[in-house]
């Protein structure tokens, strides 16, 4: 929205991701579903609280809208200069 100052530093993007993990963990175990994680250790220069809130929210979401037992996947993949995050489920 604009309002939060976004505060850009260096970061892991496996300490990223693996903090988005231990944020939902719990309610995947709730809901039955299997975390499965693509990563690799590779720094940027971001904001760190932003992306692993986006990573909780896409995660939560897709975690709430799959049946018991599947699985949700969290990956990044590098496109050039770029970072992709992606969160897949069978929902």
């Amino acid at each position: 929205s604009g309002k939060v100052p976004l505060v850009m530093e260096p970061c892991q993007v496996s300490d990223l991701i693996q903090q988005a993990i231990d944020s939902v963990q719990a309610l995947a175990d709730q809901f039955q579903i299997t975390l499965a994680v693509t990563s690799f250790s590779i720094e940027v220069f971001a904001a760190p609280d932003a992306i692993v809130q986006t990573l909780i929210n896409l995660l939560s979401n897709a975690i709430k809208f799959s049946e018991a037992n599947r699985t949700v996947w969290l990956s990044v993949e590098p496109r050039d200069i770029e970072l992709r995050f992606a969160v897949k489920d069978q929902g």
